[in-house]
């Protein structure tokens, strides 16, 4: 079973083995982080050819992650126009809102696709970005928050901290991804870190979307057994919330449709044995806003656009994979029939939710949805 909750392996500035980032992509992990630098630029071009050989080979979409350490990193990667396509960038939001839209203005600046092409995850590194989080989050395409900006509130304030932003993440339908060292424990003895279990068992329980695990702390370690126990303790969890838990309504700030909808597909789930939800998605929203709503149904979330279907392998509980457009609704019907089925998330007889906008193809206009049976 394969945990909703997105894990992410944050490399940071180690230099690792092709094979060795393939066995943990293999093992599960969603997304890779990597410090960018200037001195190491054929290093995060060999991590990040390494992830797209591996989502080719594995028919999956994986993020790969640029993590930038200060502002002149983010200027020197703005100038590079013959380095491999970057889509994701992390950076510091010490500077608020304005210092994110700033840097947004400059890769679109450099870039002649524009900036919607990257899309940028706002990393809490400091006490100033709690206090300014709403700003943050209207500015960033998702937020991290860091250890580091946890170890600089008082330790009374780190946990509410926390459960904050990312409620306000799951009202805004922002992806919110947590940072932690759980690893290292859990490599060497799971049963003993009884706080780490506890610490992995409550970013779900706060709705976070995924969990940010950092590698270099157990670089001689064997990587599969602790990101086992990892994918354990999030899929128990899981189970658990989706009994107990009252959804958070999602924002309508969000397209109202759309968020109108996800809301509506939530509590059908409740009342109909529904095996998966399929989405067409141009941009990544409507996937991005059904996944906010929580819910405990698998997610297919399909695109024509390769950028896309790496952008939603970081949303909860969200399946994407990278197809042709469909020409009408009748194709879009059949395609997500026939992939639920190919992805074993359906079997022929079952039903599943298709959602769909009209006109068709429309972008961020999700407007309707068709319980379909999969042939």
């Amino acid at each position: 079973m394969q945990t909703q909750t997105k894990l992410c392996i944050n490399l940071r500035e180690s230099i690792v083995e092709p094979v060795r980032l393939k066995h943990w992509l293999d093992a599960g992990a969603d997304a890779v982080m990597m410090t960018y630098s200037d001195k190491q630029i054929d290093q995060w071009q060999l991590m990040s050819a390494t992830v797209r050989e591996f989502e080719t080979d594995a028919g999956r979409p994986i993020a790969f992650i640029l993590d930038l350490p200060s502002g002149k990193m983010a200027e020197q990667l703005a100038a590079q126009q013959d380095s491999p396509a970057v889509e994701m960038i992390a950076v510091s939001a010490s500077s608020g809102g304005g210092g994110i839209m700033g840097l947004r203005e400059l890769f679109a600046g450099s870039r002649q696709n524009g900036a919607r092409d990257i899309d940028i995850i706002a990393k809490l590194d400091s006490a100033s970005c709690f206090e300014n989080i709403e700003g943050i989050t209207a500015a960033a395409d998702a937020v991290m928050i860091t250890l580091e900006g946890l170890r600089s509130l008082p330790p009374s304030d780190s946990p509410i901290a926390q459960k904050t932003v990312s409620r306000h993440c799951q009202t805004a339908a922002k992806p919110c991804l947590v940072e932690r060292d759980s690893l290292q424990h859990l490599a060497v003895a799971p049963r003993d870190a009884q706080a780490d279990v506890f610490d992995l068992a409550n970013i779900v329980f706060d709705h976070a979307d995924g969990v940010v695990l950092a590698a270099d702390t157990f670089a001689e370690q064997e990587v599969l057994q602790p990101l086992s126990t990892a994918q354990d303790i999030l899929i128990a969890a899981e189970a658990y919330l989706e009994v107990t838990d009252r959804p958070v309504r999602v924002g309508f700030g969000q397209p109202p449709n759309t968020a109108a909808l996800a809301y509506s597909i939530r509590h059908l789930l409740k009342m109909q044995e529904i095996a998966a939800v399929a989405v067409y998605s141009i941009s990544g929203t409507t996937a991005r806003v059904i996944s906010k709503n929580w819910i405990d149904t698998p997610i297919l979330a399909f695109t024509s656009h390769a950028a896309t279907a790496r952008r939603m392998a970081l949303l909860h509980g969200v399946i994407s994979r990278h197809v042709d457009a469909p020409l009408d609704t009748p194709e879009l019907l059949r395609k997500a029939g026939d992939l639920a089925k190919d992805l074993g998330i359906a079997a022929s007889g079952e039903r599943i939710i298709v959602v769909s906008g009209y006109p068709d193809q429309s972008q961020d206009q999700a407007n309707g949805f068709v319980v379909e049976t999969v042939r």
